[in-house]
């Protein structure tokens, strides 16, 4: 199977949402409990579902800005390690990132955020939304930086 394919990302993707589960067992990353929902090597976007627990929450009840960024940082992180052809170390660290919280995200049910890279390389942008069960959009605003000399940065428009 080609590496760089559908069939090859949804491959390279799945197995570090694997690695997390089983491998990483008791760290932060796995506690969020990633599962990837879909890959699409055509758009460089992935899709991670997260299903809130209590410990997810902030003192108004809905999930914990912290748990938020992680999750977006994650799926970010999924993108470049794949698009890094660095599936193995899973190492591309993360020097910087800011948020704009536009709206809260409820702990009713899960989250799906999709993210993705317009441009792979020394600089790039990503793309990254949070929709709740009912795919109705939750709107934030990321930037991303990783690696030492690699900066990607994400802009998100709010699509209400």
């Amino acid at each position: 199977m080609e590496y760089f394919s559908q069939k090859g990302m949804e491959a390279a993707l799945q197995q570090l949402a694997d690695k997390i589960s089983s491998n990483e067992r008791g760290s932060f990353n796995a506690m969020l409990a990633p599962q990837l929902v879909s890959a699409d090597y055509g758009n460089r976007s992935c899709t991670l579902c997260f299903t809130p627990e209590d410990w997810m929450s902030n003192p108004a009840g809905v999930a914990h800005g912290g748990i938020l960024c992680s999750a977006a940082d994650l799926a970010m992180g999924f993108l470049s390690l794949y698009f890094a052809r660095d599936t193995v170390s899973g190492i591309t660290p993360t020097v910087n990132m800011s948020i704009n919280y536009l709206r809260p995200v409820p702990m009713s049910g899960p989250f799906y955020l999709t993210a993705a890279i317009g441009h792979a390389g020394r600089h790039g942008e990503f793309l990254s939304r949070i929709f709740n069960r009912e795919k109705r959009f939750d709107g934030y605003r990321f930037s991303y930086v990783f690696g030492e000399d690699e900066e990607l940065t994400l802009e998100q428009k709010d699509e209400r």
